[in-house]
């Protein structure tokens, strides 16, 4: 099973547009090399080295074994995904890897880690953790560690609910920025 998840600096139609270079990018490659995620990151990067303009971009990409529950991922930039292991203990996947982008580029590393049934993995964009209420008070890991451990044994689409619920509710209703979320439980 192979993840994918990245975030385009800036709103409006540049983005978009970069965004639409990347999806166009990925479908170009994506099966040569969806087990070898430090390669997504680098081809997706070299796809993009003359058409980022003033944006950049933060991803994430992640290859898992659905047998043996080895994961292997890479980043570039991303927040850093969370696996809550089955038994509550947490742990950050914190490979490596700088934003993508023209003016410089170090490139990703995979790294590799084995789920157990029962695990699950959150990837997510920045506008879940750096969301801010009317204190200026970033919903950070203060809100979301808790609301995992908390809801981690319900269904999937549950869990995705009881997170956005959450924050729109930390924001009291006034979310400001894009979100994207992919959860991932190993059976």
């Amino acid at each position: 099973l192979g993840l994918f998840i990245c975030d385009v600096s800036g709103h409006g139609i540049g983005a978009s547009l970069l965004s639409s270079r990347v999806k166009m990018s990925l479908s170009g490659f994506w099966s040569d090399c969806a087990d070898r995620p430090a390669e997504v990151i680098g081809r997706l990067y070299r796809s993009l080295t003359n058409k980022f303009g003033d944006q950049y971009l933060t991803a994430c990409a992640v290859w898992i074994d659905r047998q043996s529950g080895r994961l292997r991922y890479a980043r570039a930039g991303h927040e850093e995904p969370i696996l809550l292991r089955a038994d509550g203990s947490i742990e950050y996947l914190n490979a490596p890897g700088t934003i993508l982008h023209t003016m410089f580029y170090v490139p990703a590393t995979s790294e590799e880690i084995t789920m157990s049934a029962g695990d699950t993995l959150l990837l997510f964009t920045d506008g879940l953790t750096q969301a801010l209420n009317r204190q200026l008070v970033s919903f950070g890991e203060a809100e979301l560690i808790p609301l995992l451990l908390e809801h981690r044994s319900e269904s999937l689409s549950l869990l995705c609910e009881r997170i956005v619920r959450r924050l729109d509710a930390f924001t009291d209703h006034d979310f400001r920025d894009d979100l994207a979320l992919l959860i991932y439980r190993h059976n």
